[in-house]
């Protein structure tokens, strides 16, 4: 059971695909603590936190984030919770734009914060998502899974650096 200060609960959380199998007795994530996931190539870190994103079902057990099942209510648990991989693709707009544009959808969308960011960042808002470099990309990609504050953050391989130029999709 979840205890009240838990922010993720897994309880025998499994999924499969093919001959891979995740499984996860037990694990909780609390306020504060700062969590790094390790592991070889095709260990399940990434199928972990697309679960916990809401991205993935899982074949059986339960996980918790936020008291809530991110499959089944992905909009509660997305609302607070940042998540970004390095190959998130960022439309073909400018980078200001993008972020005028994520804003609307994000209550607590901090413009101080981003405007911050992107100066500490060293990213353009002028400039084109597709003319960014790679480490712009993924910096821009880091600048929207922050700019809401989320309660927690979700990084997946965040200087992996798999995308070309900006991993633009023309919208």
């Amino acid at each position: 059971m979840m205890q009240a200060n838990e922010l993720i609960q897994i309880e025998g959380l499994n999924i499969r695909r093919g001959s891979f199998h995740l499984d996860i007795p037990s694990w909780s994530l609390a306020p504060g603590q700062v969590i790094g996931l390790v592991g070889p190539n095709g260990a399940g870190k990434t199928t972990l936190l697309e679960a916990l994103a809401g991205l993935r079902p899982l074949d059986s057990g339960s996980a918790r984030v936020f008291g809530k099942d991110p499959w089944i209510d992905p909009v509660t648990v997305r609302s607070d919770l940042g998540y970004m991989t390095d190959d998130m693709p960022l439309f073909a707009m400018k980078a200001g734009h993008l972020m005028e544009l994520l804003s609307g959808y994000y209550p607590t969308w901090d413009a101080e914060l981003v405007s911050d960011l992107m100066d500490r960042f060293r990213i353009d808002p002028g400039k084109q998502a597709g003319k960014l470099s790679r480490g712009q990309g993924t910096r821009l990609r880091l600048i929207t899974a922050m700019a809401f504050r989320p309660r927690v953050l979700l990084l997946d391989e965040p200087a992996g650096g798999r995308t070309g130029p900006g991993g633009v999709v023309r919208a």
